[in-house]
């Protein structure tokens, strides 16, 4: 079953990738201008999902349908 991607995860305490580094690497994966995240907010975030949807059958957990067999 195709599922769109939350584009605004929430993160349980613990597991955000920020709270796992020090304070200088939280600090540079934090950053709004760092290359990471502006590619993820002018590219990853702008990639229409929903032309993948016919990959995915209904009720098959959001596994995609095995292409070859």
């Amino acid at each position: 079953m195709f599922k769109k991607t939350d584009t605004t995860p929430q993160y349980e305490l613990f597991s955000t990738p920020s709270t796992q580094l020090g304070k200088r690497g939280s600090k540079k994966y934090d950053d709004p201008k760092a290359w990471h995240n502006q590619f993820y907010r002018n590219v990853t975030s702008k990639i229409d999902e929903s032309i993948f949807s016919p990959l995915f059958k209904e009720g098959n957990m959001g596994a995609p349908m095995l292409l070859f067999g």
